[in-house]
């Protein structure tokens, strides 16, 4: 998103979300200059990213990287949301590769599961003003949750396995 006066002549600059490293747990490695997060303990933990939203619609899509063992959880966090917890293991919200939804740390299954090593995308549509996101697998709609009008949401995500593999997204 970039103001409208600002014209980069098919550069493609703009203002682009990223993990960040100081709103990470320890058990979060980023890679990539931070575009790629995988993890180094068998835990729960998460990483948030740099960009706040608390208006309008956004989207955005991850997909598996490298794994021998699938097992994330990948939504949205508060600033509030311990990064010692995956993302719906307090007030956020997430959509794990098991196929079910996350918040206040319960879960409900809700659609079909991921495995990273064929290449699923993982979509999240937040529409902050109407209070949802809508999680995706391939284009396909797997939930929808609704979410607080009034918070300042980050993309956020939890990957548990510290296998060889450290599994990436």
């Amino acid at each position: 998103d970039s103001p409208t006066t600002y014209d980069d002549e098919g550069n493609g600059v703009g203002n682009y979300c990223t993990w960040n490293p100081l709103d990470k747990s320890n058990g979060q490695i980023l890679f990539n200059g931070a575009l790629d997060v995988g993890a180094s303990v068998d835990s729960w933990k998460q990483a948030k990213g740099t960009i706040g939203i608390n208006s309008g619609k956004y989207y955005w899509e991850i997909t598996c990287i490298s794994s021998t063992r699938n097992n994330a959880i990948i939504g949205i966090s508060d600033d509030t949301e311990s990064l010692a917890t995956y993302p719906g293991g307090g007030s956020g919200y997430g959509y794990g590769s098991g196929g079910s939804t996350y918040h206040d740390g319960s879960y409900t299954s809700a659609g079909n599961a991921w495995d990273g090593d064929d290449g699923d995308v993982i979509g999240f549509a937040v529409d902050c003003d109407g209070g949802t996101i809508k999680y995706y697998i391939n284009n396909s709609l797997q939930a929808t949750s609704n979410i607080s009008t009034t918070t300042t949401w980050r993309p956020a995500i939890g990957v548990y396995y510290s296998d060889s593999s450290i599994p990436k997204y």
